[in-house]
């Protein structure tokens, strides 16, 4: 998804969202807003986890890199 534009990648997070609601969904995001729609986000860095919460979590965290992404990313 990573050639679509955003309205048609919310459409499909949408639709992941409604038809997957009871199972687990891995998701590997171009855009890192579509992080903040999961229930829990698994940043991975060379290979290796090197934090897991809540986008909510990990966004509040100044240290977190997913909090880092994020600014950057704006």
């Amino acid at each position: 998804t990573s050639c679509i534009d955003a309205e048609t990648d919310r459409k499909i997070q949408r639709t992941i969202s409604q038809q997957f609601r009871e199972k687990t969904v891995i998701t590997i995001a171009h855009r890192l807003e579509t992080m903040r729609e999961c229930d829990k986000v698994v940043v991975i860095d060379e290979g290796r986890i090197i934090e897991v919460g809540t986008p909510e979590q990990l966004q509040a965290n100044p240290n977190s890199a997913f909090s880092r992404l994020l600014k950057s990313s704006n």
